[in-house]
């Protein structure tokens, strides 16, 4: 072939490559298309970063399509601090900790922990979980993740992998299976694609499907309310979780970022199936199960055999077996959970899953969730004691995620300081208030009225407020402002001289505006006041960093030093507060009484 032969070849094969690139350039010159980044620029706050709370859209290309949902608004330094570690939560609406938000999330726990037990530690808190995602959404946002150089990443998913945005048998599913899905991944931010899309559906596509404002998402999202155990569409959403999580975990694993997946949990005994396969045959089985007083296994199991795929069977045995042979109730109850068609709810084999995929690779560490729930379950059964409804932890059950993933970072030796207490967070200290419990409640009965857990959609009323503390909690269920009421409950708990509360609520507001030293001032005086040493001593910390011109701040720092018996870290405080303000007689006067 000829030099000049081949150079024609070359050109022609370039020249549609060329025209490509020329048009995605053009479009994005005349600024055709958009894109979604996962943190954006927080607000007229040049420093600091946030997710991105229009997130949801970057997987929809009709935003009328979209969930109205969005991870929470967490503030963090754009560029990280030498001494300062950073942990990132992803997941869905659990990780996100519905119906408390972020406060009540495993992270925002486990960062209370934290205060406790090693209040010298910096770490910054960030979760992008948010509601209906699965592990499409955290796969797309991996990249960006490592781009903020985290120290430890958290992931508590799976439940949303069948009817979450993308899932086989969602409503928010794309068309192609699994492959097109990781293509849509790839090209969603190409102009020339977004241009494509939009000729498409201009073409054939007459209107997006859009959310009735009075429905709630669970209501929406199930586009296949039948996917039986074992069936196409099963296994399909089975091989999704595992591709898409093996890769998540590859990629971080590559960077050598310190990565904690934990096993999850669901209600196997206060709730239900939602939905069963059941024919006369099962009807016949019920109705003998149901007159058999004193049921044992061997007779459970040969009825269970005889339908093996209705899941009200399953259950209704469970419930037979439980008082006289919990351990053969457990295995019905996990069967009737896997049988149960309408797959809000993880099947079983996902923990398996994540336990195989997490031995694979040297910096993922399994968190083992899901027995931390067993032993604090009667029985080892799983229910209302510590689930709101068919997934979502209550107070308690939050608490053990958070818990769960502290111990196993505390056993990696992820923290570098001392540790100052081993009292662990309680219902007592922890940030979920009165108002907290109130408002989730509230949300808990709206989600509860529509379907699934009911066939028609009931009239859920606006709660009345009996105390102030629940008017703040009405207020935001209304989207009042979020931190002029957080003041309205601090002036509360204050005028109460309720000081943990007040403490826990001055916390809350410099944890969501890191920058307010004001705030964190006044946590540490609450805290001082309710003898809580440590939480002081986190706060106080905090807030000398931020405002070393005014005395009182390092005052009230080596007060609480003093009072956690770090006698001579607190004297060099005082010295160093009297040589910046050698006229302040207060310091002085301390610094002779402590001595």
């Amino acid at each position: 072939m000829t030099a000049r032969k081949l150079s024609f070849y070359v050109i022609a094969i370039a020249i549609p490559f060329v025209f490509i690139a020329l048009l995605e350039l053009g479009l994005r010159i005349v600024g055709y298309g958009q894109s979604y980044p996962l943190f954006v620029p927080a607000p007229k706050l040049e420093q600091y970063l946030q997710p991105n709370p229009v997130i949801i859209k970057r997987f929809f290309h009709q935003h009328a399509s979209a969930p109205n949902v969005a991870p929470d608004t967490i503030l963090f330094k754009k560029q990280k601090s030498s001494d300062t570690k950073r942990i990132v939560l992803m997941g869905g609406s659990t990780a996100a900790g519905f119906p408390y938000g972020r406060f009540g999330s495993p992270l925002g726990l486990l960062h209370q922990q934290v205060k406790l037990a090693y209040p010298e530690e910096k770490i910054e808190f960030i979760s992008v979980a948010m509601a209906s995602i699965n592990t499409y959404s955290i796969l797309d946002f991996v990249d960006e993740v490592l781009a903020i150089e985290p120290d430890a990443v958290l992931i508590y998913a799976g439940h949303n992998e069948y009817l979450g945005v993308m899932g086989v048998g969602s409503s928010f599913a794309s068309k192609g299976g699994h492959a097109a899905n990781l293509a849509f991944l790839k090209l969603k931010d190409a102009r020339i694609f977004q241009l494509a899309q939009n000729i498409y559906y201009g073409l054939f596509v007459e209107q997006a499907f859009e959310h009735k404002g009075n429905r709630t998402v669970m209501a929406s999202v199930a586009k296949e309310k039948s996917i039986p155990l074992n069936s196409a569409l099963y296994e399909a959403g089975k091989t999704q979780f595992s591709e898409n999580l093996k890769a998540i975990l590859t990629s971080l694993n590559q960077q050598g970022v310190a990565t904690y997946i934990s096993t999850i949990a669901s209600n196997e005994a206060g709730q239900r199936p939602f939905e069963s396969t059941d024919t006369a045959n099962t009807t016949a089985l019920l109705k003998r199960s149901f007159e058999l007083n004193n049921i044992n296994p061997k007779q459970a199991s040969l009825l269970s055999n005889a339908d093996a795929k209705s899941a009200n069977l399953a259950f209704m045995l469970a419930q037979k077996l439980e008082a006289n042979y919990p351990q053969a109730a457990l295995t019905q109850y996990v069967r009737a959970n896997d049988l149960d068609e309408l797959r809000f709810r993880a099947p079983s084999e996902f923990n398996k899953l994540i336990e195989s995929l997490s031995a694979e690779l040297e910096h993922v560490t399994l968190v083992d969730s899901l027995s931390a729930f067993r032993t604090q379950s009667e029985n080892r059964i799983i229910n209302n004691k510590l689930m709101f409804e068919h997934l979502h932890p209550n107070e308690a059950g939050y608490l053990l995620i958070a818990q769960s993933f502290f111990s196993v970072l505390e056993k990696a030796t992820f923290f570098e300081t001392t540790k100052l207490s081993s009292q662990q967070i309680s219902i007592k200290n922890n940030p979920i208030l009165h108002s907290d419990n109130f408002s989730a409640q509230h949300k808990i009965k709206t989600l509860t009225s529509d379907y699934p857990f009911v066939a028609s959609k009931q009239t859920v009323n606006e709660p009345v407020a009996s105390n102030q503390l629940e008017k703040v909690a009405i207020a935001r269920l209304n989207n009042a402002n979020w931190i002029a009421t957080q003041k309205q409950l601090i002036e509360l708990y204050q005028s109460k001289q309720q000081w943990l509360n007040a403490g826990i609520s001055a916390g809350m507001l410099f944890d969501a505006l890191p920058f307010e030293h004001q705030s964190a001032r006044a946590a540490s005086l609450f805290y001082l006041r309710a003898n809580q040493y440590t939480f002081a001593y986190y706060y106080a910390q905090r807030a000398y960093e931020l405002n070393r011109q005014d005395a009182n701040y390092g005052l009230t720092l080596a007060e609480v030093t003093f009072r956690l018996g770090m006698k001579e870290k607190s004297l060099s405080l005082l010295d160093k507060i009297i040589s910046e303000h050698p006229n302040n007689a207060k310091a002085k006067a301390i610094r002779q009484q402590v001595s």
